[in-house]
């Protein structure tokens, strides 16, 4: 939820592991796709957020899904506590029946996708 990896590429096919995130695109303290930690401030290392993780796991086949709030911010209203078990577990219950499926989805609603 809204976090990041110091190198996109520790997702590979062998560690690569189903995966739900939930991201704002105006994420000013992670950035959403990649950037530094705190805008504005190149004195820490750069950082890679839900959307490019969401491509890097996309590429090695395991089933993933972004959520992303559109001019969200960090902890996006929206992804409500509610809302991120709903889709969590309807997520990993796919995932443990085998039949989910990897997609990218804008503003958050409950339930399944």
């Amino acid at each position: 939820m809204w976090g990041a990896l110091p190198d996109s590429t520790l997702i590979t096919k062998s560690t690569a592991l189903p995966t739900i995130f939930f991201h704002g695109t105006a994420d000013k303290t992670v950035p959403y796709d990649r950037g530094f930690y705190i805008a504005n401030c190149d004195r820490v290392p750069e950082l890679y957020g839900s959307a490019c993780l969401y491509r890097q796991t996309l590429a090695t086949g395991k089933p993933t899904i972004l959520n992303t709030s559109p001019n969200g911010k960090h902890d996006p209203v929206e992804f409500t506590a509610k809302v991120v078990a709903s889709n969590t577990a309807c997520f990993f219950h796919k995932v443990m029946l085998g039949k989910a499926q990897s997609g990218g989805y804008y503003n958050a609603v409950l339930g399944c996708r």
